[in-house]
């Protein structure tokens, strides 16, 4: 009952191992996301802090994707 990525998912979980970013491709990450919308469904967690996590986590792969030095820096 396993869940199977695609052949471009694939590509992009080795694309980001290979940067070092094993973090955002494991299990555990993903499990926790899921935790917590879990959480935000049930209404014991407030959606902001998760959204806002998400927010970070996005521009933070991102900007380490693009080989930005300082990936948490604001945009000029």
């Amino acid at each position: 009952n396993g869940v199977e990525s695609t052949p471009k998912g694939q590509q992009l979980i080795a694309a980001l191992r290979a940067r070092g970013l094993q973090d955002i491709t494991s299990p555990q990450m993903t499990g926790s996301w899921e935790s917590r919308l879990n959480k935000i469904e049930q209404g014991t967690e407030p959606a902001g802090p998760f959204n806002a996590d998400m927010r970070n986590a996005a521009k933070k792969y991102t900007d380490l994707m693009l080989g930005r030095t300082n990936p948490m820096a604001p945009d000029m």
